[in-house]
Protein backbone atom coordinates (compact mmCIF):
# COMPACT_ATOMS: atom_id res chain seq x y z
CA UNK A 1 0.00 0.00 0.00
CA UNK A 2 2.90 2.30 0.61
CA UNK A 3 4.46 1.39 -2.70
CA UNK A 4 0.87 2.55 -4.24
CA UNK A 5 0.74 5.96 -2.47
CA UNK A 6 4.38 6.74 -3.25
CA UNK A 7 3.62 5.61 -7.06
CA UNK A 8 0.41 7.90 -6.51
CA UNK A 9 1.90 10.99 -5.42
CA UNK A 10 4.89 11.08 -8.06
CA UNK A 11 2.51 11.06 -10.58
CA UNK A 12 -0.03 13.28 -9.13
CA UNK A 13 1.70 15.76 -6.55
CA UNK A 14 -1.31 17.78 -6.15
CA UNK A 15 -4.87 17.70 -6.06
CA UNK A 16 -5.50 19.10 -9.07
CA UNK A 17 -8.41 21.18 -7.32
CA UNK A 18 -9.09 23.65 -10.54
CA UNK A 19 -9.89 20.30 -12.25
CA UNK A 20 -12.28 19.64 -9.67
CA UNK A 21 -14.04 22.63 -9.28
CA UNK A 22 -14.87 22.27 -13.24
CA UNK A 23 -16.20 18.81 -12.72
CA UNK A 24 -18.54 19.84 -10.00
CA UNK A 25 -19.51 22.48 -11.56
CA UNK A 26 -20.69 20.37 -14.66
CA UNK A 27 -21.68 17.14 -12.36
CA UNK A 28 -22.54 18.60 -8.65
CA UNK A 29 -22.02 16.04 -5.94
CA UNK A 30 -20.59 18.43 -3.37
CA UNK A 31 -24.45 18.15 -1.95
CA UNK A 32 -25.30 14.81 -3.09
CA UNK A 33 -26.21 11.47 -0.83
CA UNK A 34 -24.80 7.89 -1.96
CA UNK A 35 -28.28 7.16 -2.94
CA UNK A 36 -27.84 10.18 -5.55
CA UNK A 37 -24.67 9.53 -6.71
CA UNK A 38 -26.22 5.28 -7.39
CA UNK A 39 -29.38 6.63 -9.00
CA UNK A 40 -27.11 8.60 -11.67
CA UNK A 41 -24.70 6.09 -11.60
CA UNK A 42 -27.57 3.56 -12.57
CA UNK A 43 -29.27 6.10 -15.06
CA UNK A 44 -26.10 6.11 -16.75
CA UNK A 45 -25.44 2.65 -16.53
CA UNK A 46 -28.81 1.74 -18.07
CA UNK A 47 -28.47 4.42 -20.63
CA UNK A 48 -25.43 3.03 -22.04
CA UNK A 49 -26.70 -0.74 -21.92
CA UNK A 50 -29.72 0.85 -24.22
CA UNK A 51 -27.83 2.51 -26.81
CA UNK A 52 -25.41 -0.44 -26.93
CA UNK A 53 -28.55 -2.73 -27.38
CA UNK A 54 -30.06 -0.51 -29.99
CA UNK A 55 -26.33 -0.72 -31.62
CA UNK A 56 -26.23 -4.39 -31.60
CA UNK A 57 -29.88 -4.55 -33.43
CA UNK A 58 -27.74 -2.92 -36.31
CA UNK A 59 -25.05 -4.72 -36.35
CA UNK A 60 -27.23 -7.85 -36.63
CA UNK A 61 -29.24 -6.32 -39.33
CA UNK A 62 -25.93 -5.47 -41.02
CA UNK A 63 -24.51 -8.97 -40.62
CA UNK A 64 -27.70 -10.18 -42.15
CA UNK A 65 -27.52 -8.62 -44.97
CA UNK A 66 -24.27 -8.77 -45.20
CA UNK A 67 -24.41 -12.91 -45.16
CA UNK A 68 -26.17 -13.46 -48.62
CA UNK A 69 -27.97 -16.31 -47.18
CA UNK A 70 -25.41 -18.43 -45.83
CA UNK A 71 -26.85 -20.84 -43.13
CA UNK A 72 -24.05 -19.77 -40.52
CA UNK A 73 -24.02 -16.01 -41.43
CA UNK A 74 -27.57 -15.82 -40.64
CA UNK A 75 -27.80 -18.12 -37.32
CA UNK A 76 -24.93 -15.38 -36.04
CA UNK A 77 -27.09 -12.00 -36.94
CA UNK A 78 -29.88 -13.63 -35.07
CA UNK A 79 -28.01 -14.56 -32.13
CA UNK A 80 -26.23 -10.53 -32.29
CA UNK A 81 -29.89 -9.40 -32.71
CA UNK A 82 -31.76 -11.54 -29.75
CA UNK A 83 -28.98 -10.59 -27.03
CA UNK A 84 -29.34 -7.16 -28.21
CA UNK A 85 -33.31 -7.61 -27.72
CA UNK A 86 -32.06 -8.93 -24.27
CA UNK A 87 -30.23 -5.82 -23.74
CA UNK A 88 -33.10 -3.53 -24.44
CA UNK A 89 -35.04 -5.70 -22.07
CA UNK A 90 -32.80 -5.38 -19.28
CA UNK A 91 -32.41 -1.45 -19.91
CA UNK A 92 -36.05 -1.08 -19.59
CA UNK A 93 -36.22 -3.16 -16.58
CA UNK A 94 -33.33 -2.67 -14.57
CA UNK A 95 -34.04 0.65 -13.22
CA UNK A 96 -37.36 -0.13 -11.29
CA UNK A 97 -35.76 -3.68 -10.09
CA UNK A 98 -33.18 -1.40 -8.45
CA UNK A 99 -35.27 1.03 -7.10
CA UNK A 100 -37.43 -1.24 -5.64
CA UNK A 101 -34.55 -3.14 -4.04
CA UNK A 102 -33.61 0.19 -2.61
CA UNK A 103 -36.52 0.37 -1.30
CA UNK A 104 -36.66 -2.93 0.65
CA UNK A 105 -32.73 -2.51 1.61
CA UNK A 106 -33.59 0.77 3.00
CA UNK A 107 -37.21 -0.25 5.06
CA UNK A 108 -35.00 -2.56 6.84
Amino acid sequence: MQILSALAELLAPTAHAAFWDKYAQVFPIRDASISDIAGRFQTTFFTLIGGGAVLGIFYGALKLAMSMGEDEGRQNAKNAVIAAVFGIILAIIGPPFIRQIAAIVSGL
